[in-house]
């Protein structure tokens, strides 16, 4: 196999990273969709047109951009060239309630509003005037150089907005430090390295997509985006095998539809860990693990917040047993300190209940 990246997993911007992983791995694939293979140098290159296009309408600011795409493929060079340009971007869900992206862009303050083609009258209509478009089929043209922006390690890299289900959706920033950080930790507990092939089954807006993609894309492996609602639960299992997915990451809910739809004959050999979380993991759900993939799979869950990222993993594998109920929500990850509070705000005592 291919060595692991030695470089630390917080080190620099996410920008030094792909221009790092792109010299080692230029020919290497590091993006694949239903529309083709994207190689790490290829990636770098769609980044730096991008890049270009921004500096070109705007300078060199720390502005935020949002992004509207209808799929993962094409938006994740997009979100690399703004990253590279110093600025940061904000993903909108192009199947989200109009009113809720209406808010995002208003709440953000988007200079522009970045798409293509087939995203361009919706675009038009959140943009509303007010924010620029740039159309990344007309506007981007040969990159003459790597742009390599002064960005600091603590600039701000992107914003994910919250569900909203405890009052108006918030944006919570991520630095480049902290998404560096916060995936090399994912990375480092799931030993994901070049060989390795990354699910993306979650929407680039949902902040449990950046583990997915810079885990994968900062560790020279290769990323697989499917968009479920389109290709189906019922096909998941054949895509998973057909693509020999070696890491998938998926909420709870999701895998057990998985399990349920697969061929009953059906074992999912190629999958050598599978990461749960953002719901509550069962024991049965290491059951179905172990019904359905290789007996070497290692299940993790995952507990995770959009404000924190990841704060604690636990992993279960082979003949390991686990008792009825709840799966433990592990300890916490490198770098958090998990503090549990009563309800007079201060610490409580060993076995007592209160709040993270």
């Amino acid at each position: 196999g291919s060595p692991m990246i030695s470089r630390p997993a917080h080190a620099g911007t996410i920008g030094d990273g792909l221009d790092e992983i792109a010299a080692t791995h230029t020919s290497r694939t590091a993006l694949h969709t239903a529309d083709g293979e994207t190689s790490y140098g290829d990636l770098l290159a769609a980044a730096n047109r991008t890049a270009h296009a921004i500096l070109n309408r705007f300078g060199e600011s720390q502005q935020n951009l949002a992004i509207l795409f209808d799929q993962a493929g094409p938006a994740i060079p997009v979100m690399l060239g703004v990253l590279k340009a110093g600025y940061a971007y904000v993903p909108l869900d192009a199947s989200d309630p109009p009113a809720r992206l209406k808010l995002i862009m208003d709440d953000c303050a988007a200079a522009a509003l970045i798409t293509n083609s087939h995203s361009l009258p919706m675009a038009r209509d959140l943009a509303d005037g007010r924010s620029e478009i740039i159309n990344v089929d007309d506007e981007l043209s040969d990159a003459p150089h790597n742009v390599a922006a002064g960005v600091a390690e603590d600039a701000r890299a992107c914003i994910f907005y919250t569900s909203g289900s405890t009052g108006r959706p918030k944006g919570v920033i991520k630095t480049h430090r902290s998404i560096q950080h916060f995936s090399g930790t994912y990375a480092a507990r799931l030993e994901i390295c070049p060989d390795d092939r990354l699910s993306l089954l979650y929407s680039l807006s949902f902040s449990a997509s950046g583990m997915d993609v810079y885990g994968a894309l900062l560790r020279g492996a290769t990323l697989f985006p499917c968009d479920v609602r389109r290709t189906g639960v019922e096909n998941l299992a054949r895509w998973i095998d057909e693509n020999c997915i070696t890491v998938l990451h998926a909420v709870p809910t999701l895998f057990r539809h998985l399990v349920k739809h697969r061929h009953p004959m059906a074992r999912l050999d190629s999958v050598r860990v599978i990461d749960l979380g953002g719901e509550p993991v069962y024991a049965g759900d290491w059951d179905l693990c172990r019904k359905a993939f290789s007996p070497r799979c290692v299940l993790i869950n995952h507990y995770a917040a959009t404000e924190a990222s990841v704060i604690a993993q636990y992993s279960v594998i082979g003949e390991q047993h686990v008792n009825d109920g709840l799966l433990p929500s592990g300890r916490a990850a490198e770098g958090m300190e998990i503090c549990i509070i009563g309800d007079d705000g201060n610490e409580v005592s060993h076995g007592q209940p209160g709040e993270i």
